[in-house]
């Protein structure tokens, strides 16, 4: 394995560490194999509510000396769809990076500046994320070892590498401290639920035979496996206020699904406006080393905060707000 030094990660396919690579990076998480993690991060990735609005930037707003510069770094944010508007722009990065975040700890963008063409470039590194880690002042990018097939007609063999990254053009969002250590507990324990959720009843239960044709289960009491099971599940997923989709039992009911409704909201909100701190931050110190005088602020307007949902939780202990009003306002804001 070799050491380098550059300014640019590299963009490749995501796979399995392997060798020495297990020291520094761990295994993708396997979203789609893992029933909860897929469902949670489905819901949480939407931190623009799905209400409609008239206009396409109702929910942003930018503040800045250089609005076409601006919108060019902004909209340039959206990896996926490529959209000119803001709104749309900061909708699609906002749910891509909530994704990341919770798979890897942190979101990596590189920005790029053509001056010939006052253009901005950006490059995202969205698969290969779990393999850059940080080291002092610098990003660690573990690469392993790959191939260009696909790229060029010269068929070539890289070694694996350790490639310390200057952090200067580099866009790096991170989860706010108060999340890091729950993230890692939170998918942890999904994925475990995930596996417990359809358990092999081969195996829990007596199996017929000639000697036994009526076995009678006399160990297994699958009603209390659900009900140990269910408390399980919400003790994990207490914190964030989400319902794993579970709207229906005899424990459920319109005042509960509201309350948990309007914590899952807070959760979102306050995911949604660390990142956009950070961008403020962040954005305008990446672009200060071509434009020293620009500014830029990006601000929500019509989306409910955490303050307000806090007093609408209130509100609904005291009885001073309907459970439609609750339902209404988080799904529209």
């Amino acid at each position: 394995m070799r050491v380098t030094f550059s300014k640019s990660p590299e963009w490749f396919p995501s796979a399995r560490p392997k060798g020495l690579e297990r020291l520094f990076v761990r295994e993708p998480i396997a979203e789609y194999t893992s029933q909860y993690v897929h469902m949670f991060l489905q819901d949480l990735e939407h931190l623009v509510p799905l209400g409609s609005r008239k206009e396409r930037d109702g929910y942003f707003e930018l503040e800045t000396n250089d609005k076409p510069l601006a919108m060019k770094v902004v909209t340039a944010l959206d990896r996926q769809y490529h959209s000119p508007h803001l709104g749309d722009a900061l909708r699609h990065f906002l749910s891509s990076t909530a994704m990341e975040l919770f798979f890897t700890g942190h979101s990596i963008i590189k920005l790029t500046v053509k001056f010939d063409e006052f253009k901005w470039e950006v490059s995202s590194l969205h698969p290969s994320a779990t393999r850059i880690v940080s080291f002092g002042p610098f990003l660690l990018q573990v690469l392993p070892e790959r191939d260009n097939q696909g790229f060029s007609r010269d068929f070539e063999i890289f070694p694996s590498e350790l490639r310390f990254l200057s952090a200067k053009d580099i866009l790096r969002i991170q989860l706010p401290t108060s999340l890091r250590r729950r993230r890692k507990r939170l998918i942890r324990r999904l994925r475990l639920l995930s596996d417990l959720s359809y358990p092999d009843t081969e195996k829990l239960f007596p199996r017929t035979s000639l000697e036994n044709p009526s076995p009678k289960n006399n160990f297994f009491d699958f009603s209390m496996f659900r009900k140990n099971f269910d408390i399980a599940l919400f003790q994990t997923i207490r914190e964030t206020g989400w319902m794993a989709r579970d709207y229906s039992g005899d424990e459920k009911s319109d005042f509960f699904t509201s309350v948990w409704r309007l914590r899952f909201r807070k959760f979102q909100a306050s995911l949604r406006m660390d990142i956009i701190r950070q961008l403020n931050e962040k954005i305008p110190k990446i672009i200060h080393q071509v434009n020293p005088d620009f500014k830029m602020t990006i601000k929500e307007k019509g989306m409910l905060t955490p303050d307000e949902l806090t007093e609408m939780e209130q509100q609904l202990y005291a009885g001073e707000i309907s459970f439609k009003t609750v339902i209404d306002s988080t799904f529209n804001r």
